[in-house]
């Protein structure tokens, strides 16, 4: 063996050394080798692969995840500013079709001068299958970058923890790249922003909360979330939320819920007395949220 790592093993039987690499192999029968039952050569082989896998993964740089909270620029933590001031390139997330990334009017203030931003686009489609090629090939250029030895980041709105495509594009990347080193900077979420800003309390004492995505959730299924927690939060309403306010009749809840549109954004819009009526006018249902406590909502 060297001194500087496992490179040789030693063979009994021939009375030599071995040198050691990914396709070293026990080149003799177990009852002949000094480190029965297992051969250590084998043992160092796959040590030096491990080894090479370390080290390859001390050259890649790290992705850092960064929520940068509702949108309002206010609202943005000073871990993620100070995160992305010392970024030299910054992937933002945007659909296609779309000019701006809401995350990125949000962060400009705080890049460095000689940041490069580079865009992600994504398309809103069901079909499992051509949502992950479609973040499969979004990882495959974040791995170009972090394989280059470069720390890079990730922005998105909320939290990178909570229904974000975040998770979309490190599911895919570690699928790639298993040692890549990811590190995630929260942020305020929506859901917590529309709660303060309304003066509504999600939970209290032994109360029990949940947090829905009802443009994916069975109509079956939904009922039954709704009738399991005392208080509930809508995200991801479907443009078609016939369903989901159908549900919500039934079980007499339309009057114990608020509805905000682009909560923390220009356009903001809340809707406090809701009825069926009501919700079938609210037609732009991007970035926008309902909170349900059956207990009643006092003084929002």
């Amino acid at each position: 063996m060297s001194e500087t790592g496992l490179e040789y093993g030693y063979c009994q039987k021939y009375n030599k050394k071995i040198p050691l690499d990914e396709n070293t192999e026990c080149v003799h029968p177990n009852e002949y080798c000094k480190f029965r039952p297992s051969c250590l050569i084998n043992e160092l082989g796959k040590e030096n692969r491990r080894r090479k896998r370390a080290a390859m993964a001390q050259k890649m740089g790290t992705l850092y995840g960064i929520g940068v909270g509702p949108g309002d620029p206010s609202m943005i933590t000073l871990q993620a500013i100070d995160c992305l001031k010392g970024l030299e390139i910054v992937f933002a997330s945007k659909k296609a079709g779309v000019e701006e990334s809401i995350a990125h009017t949000v962060v400009k203030p705080h890049l460095s001068p000689s940041a490069e931003v580079r865009f992600l686009e994504f398309k809103a489609i069901y079909d499992r299958e051509a949502f992950d090629a479609i973040w499969a090939e979004n990882a495959r250029k974040v791995a170009e970058v972090l394989k280059e030895g470069k720390d890079c980041g990730y922005i998105t709105l909320g939290d990178p923890s909570l229904y974000s495509t975040f998770s979309h594009l490190i599911r895919n990347l570690r699928k790639q790249e298993p040692s890549v080193r990811i590190e995630i900077i929260p942020g305020v979420s929506m859901v917590m922003a529309a709660a303060n800003l309304l003066n509504v309390p999600l939970s209290i004492d032994g109360e029990t909360l949940s947090l829905i995505p009802s443009a994916q959730i069975e109509p079956e299924r939904l009922q039954e979330l709704i009738r399991a927690s005392d208080n509930l939060v809508f995200m991801k309403i479907p443009s078609d939320a016939q369903e989901l306010i159908k549900r919500l009749e039934e079980e007499g809840l339309l009057h114990h819920a608020i509805w905000i549109q682009k909560c923390c954004l220009p356009g903001q819009r809340v809707v406090k007395e809701l009825s069926l009526e009501t919700l079938e006018e609210e037609q732009e249902r991007y970035l926008s949220l309902m909170i349900v406590k059956k207990g009643g909502i006092v003084n929002p």
